[in-house]
């Protein structure tokens, strides 16, 4: 996926990003579909972005990194908004688990 195209589909996700609004998000394999990470955020597009560029030594990060040395990147999708005040007691691992049943 070249720059534009990586811009053009963060263009279409800060368009979701708006509202006061926590998202429970997942990012998966551009390919495979397979979901590699739950996280929740105020702000997808600048999660995202945070999630691209993070250098911390970790499983998640290294996969990211993989995907963007074959000029992908993951795809960002929306399992859940909750508004603010909801989204203050959730974690992520409560969604994993959701998910696992």
């Amino acid at each position: 996926m070249d720059q534009q195209n990586i811009f053009h589909s963060l263009l279409k996700i800060g368009q979701k990003s708006m509202g006061k609004k926590t998202y429970i998000y997942s990012l998966a394999h551009p390919i495979t579909e397979e979901i590699r990470y739950v996280g929740k955020t105020n702000n997808l597009i600048q999660r995202l972005q945070v999630h691209l560029r993070d250098k911390a030594k970790t499983h998640k990060n290294n996969w990211i990194k993989s995907l963007l040395l074959n000029k992908m990147i993951p795809l960002i999708d929306v399992i859940d908004k909750l508004p603010h005040a909801k989204a203050r007691g959730f974690r992520t691992n409560d969604a994993k688990q959701e998910s696992n049943t």
